[in-house]
């Protein structure tokens, strides 16, 4: 027989990060490669970030701001 054992959530670290913000010239480089028409995951890799954080940048500069 095998006990199951239930794990708690943790932190969801992925969304924790988002509140912290990028470098100016990191901001600036998955601006221009996207304007080049580059893929997301391509930019994340090019710029060292995750594609959710490539996906957050572009959807801040593109609405002018921060969150509603």
């Amino acid at each position: 027989m095998y006990v199951k054992t239930k794990v708690e959530p943790g932190p969801d670290l992925i969304l924790q990060s988002l509140d912290v913000p990028l470098s100016k010239a990191q901001s600036d480089k998955i601006m221009e490669l996207y304007d080049y028409g580059w893929l997301r995951s391509d930019i994340a890799k090019e710029v060292g970030v995750p594609k959710t954080r490539v996906n957050h940048e572009l959807i801040i500069k593109r609405r002018g701001g921060g969150a509603a």
